[in-house]
């Protein structure tokens, strides 16, 4: 009498491979936006802080010196202002680029305000900032506004 044949399957057919792929990709179609929306709100949040942090040293020096710095939109420490920067720890981030692309700027004119300059992210992101920063969620209106020239926002510390 001969002796049963086993065959011994190791490896996985067509259809158990096909249904371990969709799975995975599956899975990736939640993850992937829920990880971007993650990413956006961190970058959001820590704009809008770093935002009133310069904003809080700006005015210190408005209060103690009774003026504000020359006008600065490149990204670099005003010399006026280092100190107090300093102070805060602002240095280390303001001559980087924002969390939303572009570089940090000063306008010390009539209207004092941070600057965020050529901004790169969309406009629906700036309006996320906006939430956070003043809750009116308008570009034009509030302390977080948009230039007329589109690619520059700045937070007012008022007059």
């Amino acid at each position: 009498m001969s002796e049963p044949v086993h065959r011994n399957r190791s490896g996985m057919t067509l259809v158990e491979i096909l249904i371990t792929v969709s799975i995975i990709g599956l899975l990736a179609a939640f993850i992937i936006p829920a990880y971007n929306l993650a990413i956006r709100s961190r970058e959001n949040s820590l704009v809008a802080s770093q935002l009133r942090q310069a904003a809080t040293a700006f005015s210190m020096y408005r209060m103690e010196m009774g003026s504000v710095p020359a006008t600065r939109t490149d990204g670099t420490v005003p010399p006026e202002i280092a100190a107090y920067f300093s102070s805060l720890g602002i240095t280390s981030w303001w001559t980087n680029s924002t969390p939303v692309g572009g570089v940090w700027g000063w306008n010390g004119g009539s209207a004092p305000a941070v600057m965020i300059c050529n901004v790169t992210r969309p406009t629906s992101q700036m309006l996320d900032v906006d939430k956070l920063l003043d809750r009116v969620g308008d570009l034009s209106a509030g302390s977080f506004c948009k230039t007329r020239s589109g690619a520059n926002y700045y937070y007012s510390i008022g007059q």
